[in-house]
């Protein structure tokens, strides 16, 4: 049997060391297939040279995307931008200045979820680069399954924030929800001179 496709999304901007850092963590993963969808917000140095020296080394089992933006977008339409190039199955918003650590990361979530077909969302612990404490003060000895409207009810941005670099989703479930009409455009947002953020939208819909 064959796995399903997992689409890695990064909206990235300078920072090149990191965005290496976090490109070489995806190439450790256990799992395949990858697809890393890269999208350079017109940095002022260019990352393509970067990222065709991590696709040089690539494996058969990843594919790299990658695209730079003629104007800067900011994140939260960079975000957008990777996202409709994404066709996985699943799917991780993986920002340019994180990584990975786990390597059986994307494995082991991908295996939990499959084995609950109404599990839709994989959130998983982080920790602050630098310093031995957890992002989630949270300890499970297995996976824990939960009721999605308890959970966003007593703990979503009360206890339990996660760094969305940690949450794998069922991207096809979001594009059955039409997960996009959540998000606002740039056209609508300028005369109400606002920066959006995601704020988590897609987990809520999860």
């Amino acid at each position: 049997m064959n796995n399903a496709l997992i689409s890695v999304v990064i909206p990235a901007y300078n920072l090149p060391e990191y965005t290496a850092k976090t490109i070489d963590s995806i190439m450790s993963q256990t799992y395949r297939p990858i697809e890393i969808v890269i999208s350079d917000d017109n940095s002022p140095i260019s990352l393509k040279s970067l990222v065709k020296a991590k696709k040089d080394k690539c494996d058969a089992g990843i594919n790299i995307k990658y695209f730079r933006q003629q104007i800067n977008l900011g994140y939260y339409w960079n975000l957008q931008f990777v996202l409709n190039e994404a066709v996985g199955k699943y799917l991780v918003l993986l920002d340019h200045d994180d990584w990975l650590i786990d390597l059986d990361f994307f494995s082991e979530s991908i295996k939990a979820m499959e084995s609950k077909p109404d599990c839709f969302i994989s959130i998983c612990n982080t920790l602050f680069e630098l310093s031995p404490h957890p992002f989630l003060d949270i300890y499970y000895e297995n996976w824990h399954y939960i009721n999605g409207g308890t959970f966003i009810k007593n703990n979503l941005f009360n206890d339990l924030t996660p760094s969305r670099s940690a949450v794998i989703m069922r991207f096809d479930k979001l594009r059955d929800l039409d997960y996009q009409n959540y998000f606002i455009d740039n056209a609508s947002a300028k005369p109400m001179n606002i920066h959006p953020d995601e704020a988590f939208v897609s987990i809520y819909l999860l």
